[in-house]
């Protein structure tokens, strides 16, 4: 007698309907599979969340289809039940087959989900494919064709948990195994461009395994042995019964199940390691409070160095500054300006680099501030544009340096653009205009005292307009 395997089907909705539909009928169709989703659910005393975990508890193969709508909160819970499905597939150790919709498709719609509910999707869609090999682009192609995809990965899984269940791990199905990928990279070489060199270095690392098998098999056996260990110690906190199935897989010669733990062991600590640092920038603001300076230091720069968000960085670089430490400013400034980079923002990296400059600046090395200033200032003009508030204080930044330098020809036009633009931007009464105008004022009375543009400056923001200090 055939064995029946049960697989949960889950997706979004709203967005992926037609889709769900068409893969619900193509394993509908496949024999030896029952397909089971939450709008097939009979009513029960159970409440819907509770249903849905059970019915995925009852399942040997869990298949998710993401797509651009975060979906339905579990009621008294932010989680959706989508999320709540594959965490508790996740959590037995189930085998995943996961499709995330491609973002660069005619599905990428706006679906009116408020910015929350696309932050905790962008996450889920984030974590699933770092721990699962996600449908490839190509899948999406139409309805039809992610169907046909998911029923050959659902019938290569069968196959592997029906070879993974024969007893052992043995040197002959390992070699089998190596033989059956190899068939399917021939396979996919034909069509994949985008992988065919991945594709390619995999197809070399396995015939050379296949042409010392004794050797390979040695390694991946020392592999299982490390792995099983290392589940043992790391993982005690999942469970006894999920760690059971995923040294059992692995004594088969399956690594799925202990790759879905390790990866959520990742994701645990990883979040753990942000609201460490969260806190540590928490008992930072506190020793400011207090106004112990040296314990303020000691948490922010503990908080930048756990998770180096643009806050973190930018309270530890001040506060380094403010304790005179401008080579300590300047190093955690050149980290903001990796992660800026990093991460393609062009707005952070050109406050990263005025802040190196700043703090290069106040170490006396004005040579090299010079170039870090321009560059901030082209970045300002390609991004938020020459009227900005932001571009004006880079301008009067650039002044400053200038009129260090003795290069006085050079500042003076300089002051007067960027108090232009505060002038233009917030007006003459704001306090950054203000400020700006000081500025300017104290650096014509001081080098070019003759200048008609000080009467200008007097007659708008007073008579005593770059006297006083400030």
């Amino acid at each position: 007698m055939t064995e029946t395997f049960k697989v949960f089907l889950s997706s979004t909705g709203g967005d992926l309907d037609s889709w769900r539909d068409a893969v619900a009928a193509a394993l509908w169709r496949k024999d030896g599979v029952e397909v089971i989703r939450m709008e097939d659910f009979v009513a029960t005393g159970l409440p819907p969340i509770a249903l849905c975990l059970e019915k995925v508890a009852a399942c040997q193969i869990f298949v998710g289809l993401i797509g651009f709508r975060y979906g339905s909160a579990i009621p008294g819970r932010v989680t959706s039940f989508t999320q709540a499905e594959y965490e508790e597939a996740v959590r037995l150790g189930l085998p995943c087959l996961m499709y995330v919709a491609p973002t660069d498709g005619d599905l990428d719609i706006d679906h009116g989900e408020e910015a929350e509910l696309r932050g905790r999707l962008d996450r889920l869609r984030a974590r699933v494919m770092r721990a699962n090999t996600a449908g490839r682009p190509e899948a999406w192609a139409n309805a039809d064709a992610l169907a046909l995809h998911v029923v050959e990965a659902l019938q290569q899984e069968i196959e592997r948990q029906r070879a993974a269940s024969a007893p052992g791990f043995t040197r002959e199905k390992y070699g089998a195994r190596i033989k059956g990928r190899l068939e399917q990279i021939a396979e996919l070489m034909a069509a994949e461009d985008a992988e065919r060199d991945q594709l390619a270095n995999e197809k070399t690392e396995l015939e050379r395994r296949l042409s010392d098998l004794d050797s390979a098999f040695a390694d991946a056996q020392a592999r299982i042995q490390e792995l099983e260990a290392l589940l043992t110690r790391e993982g005690n906190h999942l469970g006894f019964e999920r760690l059971e199935r995923a040294e059992k897989a692995l004594e088969g010669g399956d690594f799925d199940a202990a790759d879905a733990l390790l990866a959520e062991i990742e994701d645990d600590e990883e979040l753990a390691i942000k609201r460490a640092a969260r806190a540590a920038f928490g008992r930072g603001k506190i020793a400011e409070e207090r106004v112990r300076w040296q314990d303020a230091r000691t948490h922010f720069v503990r908080a930048a160095s756990l998770d180096p968000t643009k806050d973190h960085l930018n309270y530890a670089a001040q506060i380094n500054w403010q304790l005179g430490d401008y080579a300590g400013a300047e190093r955690l400034a050149r980290q903001g300006l990796t992660v800026a980079q990093s991460e393609a923002n062009r707005e952070h990296e050109a406050l990263w680099l005025t802040s190196i400059a700043l703090y290069i600046r106040l170490q006396g090395r004005l040579e090299e501030a010079e170039p870090l200033f321009r560059q901030a200032i082209e970045i300002d003009k390609a991004t938020i544009g020459e009227g900005h508030p932001s571009y004006a204080t880079r301008l009067n930044n650039l002044a400053k340096l200038f009129q260090d330098m003795g290069r006085l020809e050079e500042a003076a036009p300089m002051y007067a653009q960027s108090l232009t633009i505060f002038q233009q931007a917030l007006g003459d009464d704001h306090p950054n205009t203000k400020h700006v105008a000081r500025n300017r004022a104290k650096f014509l009375r001081q080098h070019f005292p003759d200048d008609p543009a000080i009467a200008e400056l007097e007659e708008i923001f007073g008579p005593d307009i770059g006297r006083e200090e400030g």
